[in-house]
């Protein structure tokens, strides 16, 4: 029976930070670098200096410069920056009224996110609601890690003092939905809120 209910932030309540949703269409949309190109940076030695990013082991300037670096954009950090602010504006039809929902049928409700620091700040300036609704939050800026490492999961329902098998994790990426099963969990990979509902409606039987 399920009692606590993990979700991820990006891309399951904000369609803000990757390349597939607002922040790509931002950057196509003010400098000309289309999606795929823009996609570049999510993967290769781009990708490990992401992890170290939502890790605390360089911060937000520093990892837009190293990026412009490798990848030979003519933007400037700050363009790329106040990008993100705005994206991460862009919520995410419909889940956040069912986490609600979730929250008054009385579930225990995690926040789990790979972010850093500056945009963890931003987030409870922007969605106050974090606090009110989320029993816990599990930033990767705070934790040390990312959800894609190995023991992640175990580490924060030992923190969070809840059985696994008791547990849920909500996730668009099917990587990290994958390691929290392994940790005993089960899994969703979202897709959006109306799939999302439908499969919570088969894991608790109404």
């Amino acid at each position: 029976m399920i009692e606590n209910i993990f979700f991820d932030f990006f891309e399951v309540f904000s369609n803000g930070m990757y390349w597939g949703g607002e922040m790509g269409r931002l950057v196509e949309q003010r400098f000309g670098i289309s999606v795929d190109d823009y996609a570049k940076k999510d993967t290769g030695e781009s990708w490990g200096l992401w992890k170290k990013l939502n890790r605390a082991e360089i911060r937000e300037k520093e990892y837009w410069d190293k990026i412009l670096e490798i990848h030979p954009w003519q933007v400037t950090p700050e363009q790329f920056i106040q990008c993100t602010r705005e994206a991460m504006k862009v919520e995410i039809p419909g889940t956040l009224q069912l986490a609600r929902e979730l929250y008054l049928k009385g579930y225990n409700l995690y926040l789990v996110s790979d972010v850093w620091a500056e945009m963890r700040d931003m987030m409870f300036v922007q969605y106050p609601w974090i606090c009110r609704l989320f029993k816990k939050h599990y930033f990767s800026c705070e934790f040390g890690q990312v959800k894609s490492d190995p023991n992640y999961f175990e580490k924060i329902c030992e923190d969070a003092g809840v059985d696994p098998a008791r547990s849920l994790f909500i996730d668009d990426y099917d990587v990290n939905v994958n390691r929290a099963i392994e940790a005993g969990m089960q899994g969703i990979v979202f897709e959006n809120a109306t799939q999302l509902r439908k499969e919570i409606e088969k894991i608790f039987g109404s």
